[in-house]
């Protein structure tokens, strides 16, 4: 339940330097997931399962899982994952006596079974007011890596050093899934 985890810089020798060595105690905590009993991300209508995010030092990148580190829970939810790509969309805007403006925000993540991750997002800002209106877009793709193993969900852009993102997986009222990643709602897209 408890693991010590040495991070040491090698010396110029190639060995470890342990007289800089840092240390970093890291303890098992029990899930909501699995104090709520929860198996499988096919819970009843309405029901939430919520896999938290890894906790302990900043900075800290957890260690890659093995493939005996992985639950069939986990199994599940990366199933679920990789079925589909996950879009999410966004807006805000406002609106005064001389004119209005609004924010669009749409995001399309693709996680593939080989562990890479790819997100295009694209943006759009328009307002109006007496002057005339405007409309100015925006987009970006990213590429990176993925990986769920013992409820967390992380990513990286280099394989290496990966980061945690607090994970929820919800169910609308008709039991399809929506990921919440980083306080974000996906539904699942073409």
């Amino acid at each position: 339940n408890t693991l010590l985890l040495v991070l040491a810089e090698p010396a110029a020798n190639g060995q470890p330097n342990l007289a800089t060595a840092q240390q970093v105690v890291m303890t098992r905590a029990t899930t909501l997931a699995e104090k709520a009993g929860v198996t499988a991300p096919s819970a009843p209508t309405g029901a939430t399962a919520t896999i938290p995010s890894a906790t302990g030092a900043t900075g800290v990148t957890p260690a890659r899982a093995d493939p005996g580190g992985v639950t069939t829970q986990d199994r599940q939810v990366i199933a679920l994952l990789v079925a589909t790509p996950w879009c999410a969309f966004s807006y805000s805007g406002a609106q005064s006596a001389t004119g209005s403006s609004g924010t669009t925000r749409t995001e399309r993540v693709v996680l593939s079974a080989d562990g890479t991750a790819r997100s295009n997002r694209q943006g759009e800002f328009s307002g109006s007011g007496v002057n005339g209106s405007a409309t100015v877009g925006s987009a970006d793709g990213q590429t990176g890596r993925w990986r769920f193993a013992r409820g967390i969900l992380a990513f990286s852009t280099d394989g290496v050093e990966w980061q945690p993102v607090e994970f929820t997986m919800t169910y609308n009222s008709n039991g399809y899934p929506i990921p919440v990643v980083g306080g974000r709602e996906y539904m699942a897209c073409r």
